[in-house]
């Protein structure tokens, strides 16, 4: 499904979801390589998804228009259909007319992380290829349990109800890195970011390969 861009670079969630939270059956959909550490407390993990990505998308982001592509990863237990994490992650890629280079920026909770590309290809490298990304913290990882990653990629998603809440995150303190059950914006998050799977220019779907190791 395919629809009109929307622009804008957003940042990184990092929320337990509620049990109500509908998902697709990521058991059924393909898996890739997604490599895990541990860094002390914190589940890290490194992927990538740039050869998913059509040619007709590559095409439109060369054309100049500025573009987004938004990531979220779900942590899940084996056997069970309600993640444990989420995670997200959103990167914009614009062309500098007057430099002609690639301009990226990709903005988390910590701030915005901005650098330049020469080429198109080394732009959407920036945004797809995602190192050391931040996960879970242990308390979120059930060593009686094992847990897979899932991981859901949109290019331009159009929702501005899906913005207006993301804005509103990357807003708030740093200090309140995590959104929990009791949070205003639990409830909200838990259920908007799946009902609005699909409405972008491309969406991806995968699973990681190997399971997540015991803390």
């Amino acid at each position: 499904m395919r629809f009109s861009t929307a622009a804008l670079a957003l940042g990184v969630l990092l929320a337990p979801l509620s049990a109500a939270a509908a998902l697709p059956d990521f058991d059924a959909m393909g898996a890739r390589k997604v490599t895990f550490t541990w860094d002390r407390a914190l589940l890290r993990a490194s992927f990538a998804f740039r050869d998913m990505l059509d040619g007709k998308v590559v095409d439109k982001v060369s054309s100049g228009l500025p573009w987004t592509i938004v990531m979220r990863a779900f942590l899940f237990r084996e056997g069970q259909t309600s993640p444990v994490v989420l995670v997200g992650q959103t990167c914009r890629i614009t062309f500098d007319l007057w430099d002609e280079v690639y301009r990226t920026e990709v903005l988390t909770a910590s701030g915005a992380k901005k650098q330049v590309a020469q080429t198109v290809e080394s732009a959407l490298s920036i945004c797809t290829e995602l190192r050391g990304l931040g996960i879970a913290h242990h308390r979120f990882v059930d060593g009686r349990f094992r847990h897979r990653l899932a991981v859901v990629a949109e290019v331009n998603p159009i929702s501005p109800e899906m913005i207006e809440q993301l804005k509103r995150w990357v807003s708030r303190p740093a200090a309140s890195a995590q959104l929990r059950p009791g949070d205003a914006l639990f409830g909200s998050f838990a259920g908007l970011f799946m009902r609005e799977l699909g409405k972008s220019d491309q969406t991806v779907v995968f699973r990681s390969e190997a399971r997540v190791p015991n803390p």
